[in-house]
């Protein structure tokens, strides 16, 4: 009869793991799927993968200002509204379960809005580090485009208009493509940009309504990230105890 030796016993251990793991979490959580269920001020708020309910948003309002859940053309939407004048900013804010993002992977919202927005003032989408907002993507009212900003200096108008998220949606798509750059794309290509940031990492994603006005509402919908951050680490250890193991064995 063979002896079984330990590293015999933690290389049979990790693989069986890693193909459980592969053939049933990473398959799962490639793309991590978020759906309404519930406004963003609930508890539970999201469908996860379509099949549990979770908490995916954290809603930050002051002054006159709320969240609800509700259908727009057919899709099940988060919805955040503010009303006229200083002091009714509302934020809906996802904070990365993972952690961060890594190079290459990417995170995408599909965003509209009710036809208001007050003159000078904005709403839109944030990606966010630990030390506030690293890119922009916002609508100020009285403006007919969409315009972009990020604190590497970097900012624009974009084709992407008014008209086209009024109370239809777009997907806003954002790829990490550096340590401090990034990619995105909005509204079909015509709101396309990149450039760079200077925080340590994007933590999160987040929409805004920053004193917009009656009928100001913001709906966001099916949130992807491509794989969430805890999916890479954990397949990336995984491979690198096996590569440990086989060395050990040779």
């Amino acid at each position: 009869m063979k002896k079984t030796t330990p590293l015999k016993l933690a290389f049979a251990a990790v693989a069986i793991a890693t193909v459980a793991f592969s053939g049933s979490v990473f398959a799962a959580t490639v793309t991590m799927s978020y759906t309404e269920y519930a406004g963003p001020g609930s508890n539970p708020d999201a469908t996860l993968n379509g099949v549990s309910q979770v908490d995916a948003w954290t809603v930050n309002a002051a002054g006159t200002s709320g969240s609800y859940g509700t259908t727009l053309n057919g899709t099940p939407a988060w919805v955040i509204w503010g009303s006229s004048g200083a002091g009714n900013l509302i934020t809906q804010t996802h904070a990365f379960v993972g952690g961060a993002l890594t190079v290459g992977q990417t995170v995408s919202i599909d965003y509209a809005h009710a036809y208001h927005i007050d003159a000078g003032l904005t709403v839109g989408i944030n990606l966010l580090s630990a030390s506030g907002t690293e890119v922009s993507l916002f609508l100020k009212g009285g403006d007919n485009n969409f315009q972009y900003s990020d604190t590497g200096g970097h900012s624009g108008y974009l084709a992407a208009t008014y008209g086209d998220t009024l109370n239809t949606f777009q997907t806003f798509s954002f790829t990490l493509t550096g340590a401090n750059s990034y990619s995105a794309t909005f509204d079909g290509g015509l709101g396309n940009f990149s450039g760079t940031f200077t925080g340590a990492s994007i933590t999160g994603i987040q929409v805004f309504n920053d004193n917009a006005g009656g009928s100001s509402d913001q709906f966001s919908a099916k949130l992807n990230i491509v794989p969430e951050p805890t999916t890479i680490g954990l397949l990336l250890g995984g491979a690198g105890l096996l590569a440990f193991v086989r060395r050990r064995r040779s």
